[in-house]
């Protein structure tokens, strides 16, 4: 049995969600550039003298959207996290040959490793995902050692269907 001991915090969950987005892939870049593509058409059209101000006015509102996408939702995401039940709780990880345990403040949840959707093996934790866009933060920082991380992303790669990103 391997265990760990991490905290539910902002930058902890942070960090889950940056390696989230970044298995993404797509969105964290083709978003902004689609957003800089609208503003472009907007000023051309306008500069072309375009007869109706509402499509370049639609266009430029919506570029800047796609282009600040990423902060606004990161606000929120900060706001979600500070208003989570476990919020500043010691999170205690048991991973065993055929299980995953996470005891939170009394509360347990157990689950069968070949259960999960996918596991994602990033260099600062594990991704754990129950379902798709659902996941669990195991971060790097809750082993004690970087042998029982070595352990656990081993047996991993052996019970689950995993990727490594990063």
């Amino acid at each position: 049995m391997i265990h760990a001991e991490s905290v539910i915090d902002e930058s902890t969950m942070l960090e889950a969600r940056n390696w989230h987005w970044r298995a993404c892939g797509l969105a964290k870049w083709a978003l902004p550039a689609f957003g800089i593509l609208q503003i472009a058409l907007a000023i051309i059209l306008l500069l072309i003298g375009y007869s109706k101000p509402f499509l370049p006015t639609a266009l430029i509102i919506l570029g800047i959207w796609f282009l600040i996408r990423k902060s606004v939702l990161g606000l929120r995401f900060r706001a979600a996290v500070r208003k989570l039940p476990m919020y500043q709780k010691q999170v205690l990880w048991t991973l065993s040959d055929e299980r995953l345990r996470m005891d939170v403040d009394g509360n347990t949840s157990d689950s069968d490793l070949g259960s999960f959707f996918l596991t994602r093996i990033t260099p600062q934790g594990i991704l754990f995902y129950p379902q798709k866009n659902v996941y669990y933060w195991l971060p790097k920082t809750a082993f004690e050692t970087n042998k029982d991380f070595c352990a656990a992303v081993d047996l991993l790669k052996a019970k689950t269907r995993w990727k490594e990103i990063g």
